[in-house]
């Protein structure tokens, strides 16, 4: 699996743009301050074809089993809503759409 440079722990440090992602996203003042002041732990592991990735925030804990190149359903962490994610793997740059 070519994803092993993504094992491990990463400490989540900055986020550039949040606050007008957010609003155009339609989230309210509340939950983009909450949002943008979390700094989330994020944990890669291998399983068999699968990645297991974790995010870890003193709001909540969320896990995901990723496939690259199949649709899965994730929750949205900020407003709750069902979406639609396929994670593939150009070379060493993991894309998310």
């Amino acid at each position: 699996m070519a994803v092993k440079q993504f094992l491990g722990e990463w400490k989540h440090e900055k986020s550039e743009g949040m606050d007008d992602f957010l609003k155009a996203m339609n989230v309210g003042f509340v939950k983009r301050n909450l949002a943008k002041s979390t700094s989330p732990t994020f944990i890669f592991e291998a399983d068999g074809e699968k990645v297991k990735f974790t995010r870890q925030s003193v709001v909540m804990t969320q896990i995901s089993m990723v496939e690259f190149g199949v649709e899965r359903i994730e929750k949205n962490p900020i407003d709750g809503k069902d979406v639609r994610v396929t994670d593939t793997l150009d070379g060493d740059v993991w894309n998310t759409v």
